[in-house]
């Protein structure tokens, strides 16, 4: 099942990359990991571990912040 936490990541690293006009190839190629990868991500199948959180917000150029905001509210309505 998908815990909300990743979800909510995963569609803000979405949003991030389209902002960019970037596919998910591409910023697969730039992270190093397949582009089903990215899609897991993006999805909220599989949690981003810290170390590639810190390559995306490199990548992406979007302040680690971002990806957590809102997160507080996503949490409460899924429980």
């Amino acid at each position: 099942m998908k815990h909300p936490f990743d979800v909510h990541v995963g569609e803000k690293i979405r949003q991030s990359r389209r902002n960019l006009k970037l596919s998910e190839a591409e910023l697969a190629v730039m992270l190093g990991v397949s582009p089903s990868q990215i899609q897991a991500f993006e999805a909220g199948m599989v949690r981003v571990d810290p170390e590639l959180m810190r390559q995306v917000v490199n990548v992406l150029d979007v302040p680690a912040t971002f990806y957590f905001e809102g997160l507080a509210t996503a949490l409460r309505t899924a429980a």
